[in-house]
């Protein structure tokens, strides 16, 4: 089993920060790269119901442009990597945790 290097990445420049350092540890081991964003029901909190009980939340056009993107510009900077991206419905420490299962390192930023 190839087992991913993991990151989480929100758009904010401290998680793409962490995709690079990400991205520079996954070409070290030849590991392939998984950005992981997790995304919350548009509802929100201070919702009187729980908006899950509405389905499934979709992920936004906007956070696939910025997963794309960030994938795009990694495998440019760091030929022979392979990036994939993953939206992930909840919350994104739940969204990293899930996918640390399979991980063979996982990289975080110090905030966002």
């Amino acid at each position: 089993m190839n087992r991913p290097v993991v990151v989480g990445v929100d758009g904010s420049p401290s998680s793409l920060v962490a995709a690079e350092h990400a991205a520079r540890a996954a070409v070290r081991r030849r590991r392939p790269l998984h950005l992981v964003h997790g995304y919350l029901h548009p509802l929100g909190y201070g919702v009187p119901l729980n908006p899950y009980d509405l389905g499934m939340p979709a992920p936004t056009e906007e956070s696939r442009r910025m997963l794309e993107t960030a994938a795009a510009e990694l495998a440019d900077r760091w030929p022979g990597l392979t990036v994939e991206v993953h939206q992930v419905a909840g919350g994104p420490g739940a969204a990293l945790v899930a996918a640390s299962r399979r991980a063979e390192l996982v990289v975080v930023g110090s905030r966002g």
